[in-house]
Order: C-alpha cells, then sequence, then structure tokens
C-alpha cells in the first residue's frame, strides 16, 4: 500500500536559498527536483524484503562502538518534528547535508528518534525512495550503522537514536519529486499515530 505524508520539500539543481519547516508539514521551496521525505507507518512490502530479525542485547563492547548513535541526551537537529508513535517512539527531527539534491551524487539524511518505551517484539524500521509516478525505485532498509547493528526492537526507553543514512539517487532517476516512505513494521500490524497528522488509518501524512 502506498502511504503518503509530505513533510518537507528539500533541494533542486540549483541550491535552495532558504528553508522554511511548518511544524508537520514542512518544506523548502526549491526547484527543478523536489524531495518529499514522506514519514508513514506500515507493514513491510513482500517485493522489498530488505528487512532484518530482531536481535539479542548489545553488549558493553556493543553499546561503547555505537554511543556516537545511541545517545543519552536530546539532540537538537536542523529541522524539528513533533510525531508520537502509540507513546513508545517519538520523531523528533532530522538533519539533512545538502541543500540541493542530484542524482548520481551522494547526500546524508539524519532522523532522531526518542524512545519512550521499548519496542521489542521484532519492530523493525524500513525505508523505501520512489519516484514522482509512486514507484518504488530504492530500498534502503538496511542502509546506515543503526538498521545494521542496533534495531528498533532492541532499542531501550529513554535512549535518543541518531539514525543516519547516505543516499544516492541513481543518474537515471528521471523523475523531478523522490519520495520517502519511513516507519516502523511487524508482520501485519502497524504503531499507531497517537499524535500528529494521520489519514485516519494509522499513516501519518
Amino acid at each position: 500500500a502506498m502511504l503518503h505524508w509530505p513533510v518537507l520539500a528539500v533541494a533542486a539543481r540549483r541550491p535552495a536559498t532558504a528553508a522554511m519547516v511548518r511544524s508537520a508539514l514542512q518544506w523548502a521551496a526549491v526547484s527543478a527536483l523536489t524531495v518529499y521525505l514522506v514519514l508513514a507507518l506500515g507493514a513491510g512490502s513482500a517485493a522489498l524484503p530488505a528487512c532484518v530479525e530482531e536481535s539479542p542485547e548489545l553488549t558493553a563492547t556493543e553499546r561503547e562502538a555505537l554511543r556516537e548513535f545511541i545517545l543519552s541526551e536530546a539532540p537538537h537537529p536542523q529541522h524539528e518534528l513533533d510525531i508520537q508513535f502509540e507513546n513508545k517512539v517519538r520523531l523528533i527531527g532530522y538533519d539533512i547535508d545538502v541543500e540541493s539534491i542530484t542524482p548520481g551524487q551522494p547526500f546524508t539524511i539524519t532522523w532522531y528518534w526518542q524512545v519512550q518505551r521499548r519496542l521489542g517484539g521484532g519492530w523493525l524500521q524500513f525505508t523505501h525512495l520512489a519516484d514522482a509516478s509512486g514507484a518504488d525505485r530504492l530500498n534502503q532498509d538496511s542502509n546506515g550503522t543503526i538498521r545494521e547493528r542496533y534495531q528498533a526492537s532492541r532499542w531501550r526507553a529513554n535512549e535518543y537514536i541518531r539514525d543516519v543514512q547516505t543516499i544516492t539517487l541513481p543518474p537515471d532517476w528521471g523523475s523531478d519529486r523522490v519520495v520517502f516512505y519511513h516507519g516502523f513494521w511487524h508482520e501485519a500490524h502497524r504503531l499507531q499515530v497517537s499524535s500528529g497528522p494521520s489519514d485516519g488509518d494509522n499513516r501519518a501524512r
């Protein structure tokens, strides 16, 4: 199922001159290539199977190695959000390292999560990129240190998660838009949106 929530438009073939951040529906006006960051919830797609199973607790050594990604104090994202998922996890914002995104060139986006209660039970993240037609083009479920080494089912209460993803659109992207589908899933279940814009079917928009 398609998940829609345009939150931000960023980047173009020429740099943006300013960013306008508007609470839950945020965007920065730019020109040619518009990137919509669509934060949503939903079950994993059978066609996009790159999600991983729940893993054991981190050892002290593993936790030390991940200390730049698992924070004990609240971060201060460039772009603030306040999206609550079932009183368990709150998306508090994100950083992006470019003002313009060009196909074929990498950019880094960092999501910041506040963990209020442990998810457990095999809950995982997904990130799928689609073009303006809605066709899925890239699967980024396992992209990034957090996705590989500290999955959402393992997050502990009172942690802040710095979820870094470096992404390159293919040179033949051929669309004036890229949509990020981003959320949590476990089997056929979704986390409910308890605070923040929703379509009424537990999908933020």
